[in-house]
């Protein structure tokens, strides 16, 4: 009999755990339509936007996972798993999910379906899915400043290393540079470049251009998608003081630059890196 009471109990707990999930899955299908839409509209800008990545959204510290279903041309739930470390409201990233085979996605909060920028700034994250399953990682394995990192074990230096933004030496090749990209001039963009070589150690080196061709592509990507979308485009970075951000903004137009110059880079992660680096 104890049974028989307290079987109804747990049915009661599974339906509305199962309802809980039903209800985000289904909350956002009518979004997830409207991204499948403007990625067909976008899709001409760059090979990184042909394909779709899976999107997790942050609800309470969990994630609620959708991934592209090829067969039916639309994304579909695919699971709800409890995050094992505090995500913040607002997130905007992409980084490989261990409950889903480390397979890189984006993982934002659902507000980012609010308005059209939030659309460009998901795409954005695309691009970032696109690098990890591309080049990233064969072109990160051979930086000392990602090799003495993993030895040490610090596994977040791309957000949080020590560049010296505002030594003046620094801040005023950077600015020079900045000036020959508003001007268009190759000879002064090419100049500067190698001055600022020879000016910062090999790690600090790596760690510009290394933020320049990541942060910077996904950010001239998300500019031509917002030019497409007719919204204001994002020049975040654009003022000093420097930091880790005024990277995102030159390195967009330092790639608009070198698309311009060469525009087979367009197609070519890795030789962009490459040429980006020599200078």
């Amino acid at each position: 009999m104890l049974f028989l009471r307290i079987f109804p109990i747990l049915c009661v707990t599974v339906l509305s755990f199962q309802n809980i999930v039903s209800a985000q899955e289904n909350k956002y299908t009518e979004e997830f339509e409207k991204l499948v839409s403007l990625q067909k509209e976008i899709a001409d800008i760059h090979p990184a936007l042909e394909k779709f990545y899976p999107v997790a959204l942050v609800v309470d510290n969990h994630f609620f996972l959708f991934d592209y279903d090829t067969t039916g041309g639309h994304y579909v739930f695919i699971k709800k798993v409890q995050s094992e470390f505090p995500v913040s409201h607002g997130i905007r990233a992409s980084f490989p999910l261990s409950f889903y085979d480390n397979k890189t996605s984006c993982v934002v909060s659902p507000e980012i379906f609010d308005s059209l920028d939030g659309y460009a700034i998901l795409f954005h994250e695309f691009v970032h899915c696109y690098q990890a399953n591309t080049v990233e990682y064969e072109l990160k394995k051979n930086l000392r400043i990602n090799k003495e990192a993993m030895e040490k074990e610090q596994y977040s230096w791309e957000l949080d290393y020590d560049f010296p933004y505002l030594e003046e030496k620094f801040v005023g090749l950077y600015l020079k540079f900045l000036e020959e990209i508003e001007k268009d001039n190759p000879a002064g963009i090419y100049e500067t470049r190698k001055n600022l070589k020879k000016a910062l150690n090999e790690k600090d080196y790596e760690y510009l251009v290394w933020q320049e061709w990541k942060e910077g592509l996904a950010r001239n990507i998300e500019n031509k998608i917002r030019g497409r979308f007719n919204l204001d485009l994002n020049d975040g970075g654009k003022n000093k003081p420097f930091s880790r951000v005024s990277f995102y903004y030159a390195g967009d137009k330092y790639i608009d630059f070198l698309f311009r110059e060469m525009p087979e880079l367009m197609t070519n992660m890795l030789q962009l890196f490459v040429e980006m680096y020599a200078r």
